[in-house]
């Protein structure tokens, strides 16, 4: 089937839904107006490759749906006996683990990068990202395999190991990712700074951003890049002597008490490659009779200090983000080579922002919940699918949540369509949904 071209995938699709399927994986068709929501076969021309007999979109989509479903690596599509993650991406059967891996292996690095930002500017302009604070963090995925690649230490064990290195760009009013790239280690921190603002800038054109940042970003250059951009920025001081002493100097009376332990105060210092004066936001905490100082660089003299603690603290988040995706296969490196790798990353941003988008949806309690909860909760169901005239009937018998997903899917297509989104899905054939819940 996979050197067929497009009409016959269609055709043999067309019988499989007008004969009907049961699945386990009601998920992959719950998130299908999320997908229409996003454009995804735009997403999929952004890549700029050519079919190889399976349309872009559905190769895209194949991964995308696997990933949902906790199918961390290709191989594990030939596990499955359940069509419904094969039909949901357009296709009559999977595809088998060395097609999905050569699909992987075709966008160059820049053509897997630009399907990212788009996906980003996409959230920016249906409201899922603001782009008011952005936090940047790496995450190291480690390599066991034979090639010598260069060690970098891990932050929380501090071991050195072979690993791929992950940057990311996280929107913090919404935990939505705004941009990945991969590296191997080695990159400075200005390198990398410097490319994940700049991506930002693109993405979201018209705000001031402030980014946030740890001391491995707090370098001058870096710094005044992002001043010259017209952004602004606030990072975490490195300790050194000097620094420490600086802020032992500081007079006690100018610290204003924000807790019963802490005081904070500013003052305008220097740093290396930096060509302005900047602001120093300096924490004096009193824990146990000890006295320790640390400090913020801020570029921004009218922001609180407590915004600016609140800020950096809220930067944590994405740490969190980073074990959150774990689930949908982040720290599976498919391949080192870092076109294939950032592919992925590609195909995990879209995953989770369907996750993203659906609990927002829900609203509430549910918001919070990580993606893998979501899917243990909402996905993991049983459905029978049959196409019944030009409707794809998606039929979901005894689900926990019925009462939170009913009022949500009914009448679907309107709603579709009030949003300026046609309810004709391309992949399934140019059919529309209907879901039914028994």
């Amino acid at each position: 089937m996979w050197n067929r071209d497009p009409e016959t995938i269609s055709r043999h699709l067309e019988q499989q839904l007008r004969k009907g399927i049961q699945t386990n994986f009601v998920g992959c068709f719950l998130l299908i107006p999320y997908l229409q929501q996003l454009g995804i076969c735009d997403l999929a021309d952004q890549l700029g490759v050519n079919s190889s007999g399976i349309p872009v979109v559905k190769d895209v989509l194949m991964w995308v749906n696997l990933a949902l479903c906790g199918k961390k690596r290709a191989t594990k599509v030939n596990d499955l006996s359940d069509p419904g993650i094969a039909i949901a991406s357009g296709l009559p059967i999977h595809p088998d683990q060395s097609h999905l891996h050569r699909f992987l292996k075709r966008p160059r690095t820049e053509q897997a990068d630009r399907l990212i930002k788009f996906v980003g500017k996409q959230q920016y302009r249906i409201g899922q990202i603001d782009g008011n604070v952005v936090s940047f963090d790496s995450h190291l995925i480690r390599y066991n395999g034979k090639i010598d690649l260069q060690k970098d230490v891990d932050g929380k064990s501090k071991i050195p190991f072979k690993a791929v290195k992950i940057h990311a760009a996280l929107d913090q009013t919404y935990r939505n990712p705004i941009y990945l790239m991969a590296r191997y280690p080695g990159k400075t921190a200005v390198e990398i700074g410097d490319a994940l603002s700049d991506a930002c800038k693109e993405i979201i054109p018209d705000k001031t951003i402030i980014f946030t940042m740890d001391k491995w970003f707090s370098v001058g250059e870096l710094l005044e890049h992002i001043r010259l951009q017209g952004q602004r920025f606030i990072t975490l001081i490195r300790r050194h002597q000097n620094r420490i002493q600086e802020m032992e100097q500081i007079p006690l009376e100018k610290f204003r008490q924000i807790t019963d332990e802490q005081g904070v105060t500013s003052i305008k210092t220097r740093i290396r490659n930096y060509y302005d004066s900047i602001r120093l936001v300096v924490v004096e905490d009193i824990t146990d009779n000890v006295c320790t100082y640390y400090g913020y660089l801020v570029n921004d003299d009218e922001l609180a200090e407590e915004t600016v603690i609140e800020h950096y603290s809220n930067r944590w988040g994405i740490e969190f983000w980073f074990g959150e995706c774990d689930f949908l296969g982040f720290d599976d490196l498919p391949s080192i080579e870092l076109n294939e790798v950032t592919m992925h990353l590609g195909i995990n941003l879209i995953a989770y922002n369907l996750i993203s988008a659906f609990r927002a949806n829900l609203g509430g309690e549910y918001v919070p919940m990580n993606a893998e909860t979501i899917y243990e909760k909402f996905f993991k169901e049983q459905a029978l699918v049959k196409l019944r005239d030009n409707e794809i009937k998606v039929t979901i018998y005894g689900h926990n949540y019925r009462e939170v997903l009913e009022p949500l899917y009914h009448d679907l297509n309107s709603k579709l369509k009030e949003k300026n989104i046609d309810p004709k899905i391309p992949w399934l054939n140019n059919h529309v949904l209907k879901f039914e819940f028994k």
